[in-house]
């Protein structure tokens, strides 16, 4: 009987131990729980390490302070990135006669990404609507190669989306900003550039969900 008491507590031990690797493998799992609004982050194509926030290649997006961006925002809880290699990434140039509301087009000095605090913002404050509940974003051209973007709500203090090393003569579009429960919510729309600073010819729209 000793023995086989002896038996289960090494057992036991051992998928401790075994929990703890994972935990600290994908920074999700803490005291053998898993957080909530953090189960599902990879399937998101991000991840929370330590509190902040990386892409599914390991680079560093956000760093968060007690849970708070440096501009003092937390993470929707439907936070998520949109990536280069997603399959809503189209040619700006096919998308120049798309219809919506313009919130900015123009040429704009972005601030080099260096420790993600950096961000200029893109035009006015705006809603979306039920006509037009989509964002779409175009980096046309520029001084360098990629641009990052980020979606914020300014009513509920959440950032939205990241949108991930935006290519010259490429477009991204996002759907799940708008909220019919919510529709007063206003955002605004911040961009630094990646590898550099400098001015570069931006568009960014709200338009229809195609």
């Amino acid at each position: 009987m000793k023995l086989k008491k002896i038996s289960v507590i090494l057992l036991a031990g051992v998928l401790t131990l075994g929990i703890s690797a994972v935990a600290s493998a994908n920074g999700m799992i803490y005291k053998n729980s898993v957080k909530p609004k953090q189960a599902n982050t990879l399937d998101k194509g991000y991840k929370v390490v330590n509190g902040n926030v990386y892409d599914k290649y390991g680079n560093l997006l956000i760093t968060m302070k007690n849970r708070f961006t440096p501009d003092g925002y937390t993470l929707s809880p439907n936070f998520s990135v949109v990536y280069g290699d997603n399959t809503n990434e189209e040619t700006a140039s096919s998308l120049v006669s798309s219809t919506g509301t313009d919130i900015f087009n123009g040429t704009k000095g972005v601030p080099k990404n260096t420790n993600e605090t950096q961000g200029v913002k893109l035009g006015a404050d705006f809603s979306f609507t039920g006509s037009e509940p989509d964002l779409y974003i175009e980096y046309s051209s520029g001084t360098m190669d990629r641009v990052n973007f980020s979606l914020n709500n300014i009513t509920t203090g959440q950032v939205v989306t990241w949108f991930s090393n935006v290519q010259a003569g490429k477009s991204r579009t996002y759907s799940g900003a708008y909220n019919s429960s919510r529709s007063g919510d206003t955002f605004n729309v911040k961009a630094n550039g990646q590898g550099g600073s400098g001015n570069v010819t931006l568009t960014v729209k709200t338009v229809p969900h195609s």
